[in-house]
């Protein structure tokens, strides 16, 4: 499972530390475990997690970052960059964190947390299926483009100044996803299908060929 967060602030011209630092927070209390180690600007250089060294790196340079992972087996992994006008972050649980219905709405309620600790939200979405491409393609369908990415993953969360070059909102309300709901401040919800580790599963798959298609036709022309 890898889950992706992402704002967009283009007149950010330098780390917002603040935001980073409640955003690295949320993170460490993530539902699965706590972080031992970080690799300051990901060159694969790990050392004992130092969340003082962490806001330290992530508050200087032009585009920061820093990996986070766990001392579980399987580990837990996460990212957050703090580049010029964008914080990314990513989590990256073991799938079996993710099993049943409880853990699913566990894992739904952290993502909309921390999409909501961003006061200029654009994107999240979250994916198990890690062979998406060969899928499509084996079905012939056709790629997707921005914001749903060339293949269709099981969740995203769209602001209205990510979708709305691309989709209007009612085409949105009318997709046959699983799931679709819009959330007071205009944001999309849609969950393709109910489990993300069920994309395997024939009623999964045809759900995201109707998707796919659905998608395909109702863009911006």
């Amino acid at each position: 499972m890898r889950i992706y967060w992402r704002d967009d602030a283009p007149e950010r011209k330098t780390s917002d530390i603040s935001l980073v630092s409640q955003v690295l927070m949320l993170i460490e209390r993530n539902p699965y475990a706590s972080f031992v180690e970080m690799d300051i600007n990901q060159l694969d250089k790990w050392r004992p997690y130092d969340r003082t060294r962490a806001l330290e790196t992530l508050g200087r340079g032009r585009e920061p970052s820093l990996g986070l992972r766990t001392e579980t087996v399987p580990a837990t992994y996460a990212s957050l960059a703090a580049g010029w006008g964008a914080l990314a972050a990513t989590l990256s649980p073991a799938d079996t964190y993710v099993q049943g219905a409880h853990a699913r709405q566990s894992l739904l309620a952290f993502i909309r947390e921390m999409a909501k600790a961003l006061p200029l939200f654009y994107i999240a979405y979250a994916d198990a299926n890690y062979d998406r491409g060969s899928f499509r393609e084996a079905q012939n369908l056709p790629k997707l483009g921005d914001p749903f990415g060339s293949c269709l993953q099981w969740y995203y969360l769209l602001s209205p100044r990510c979708y709305s070059e691309h989709y209007t909102r009612e085409a949105l309300l009318g997709a046959p996803a699983w799931s679709v709901q819009e959330w007071e401040n205009g944001w999309m919800e849609l969950i393709s299908f109910e489990d993300p580790l069920s994309y395997a599963t024939p009623e999964s798959q045809q759900r995201i060929i109707e998707m796919t298609r659905y998608l395909d036709s109702h863009r911006r022309t």
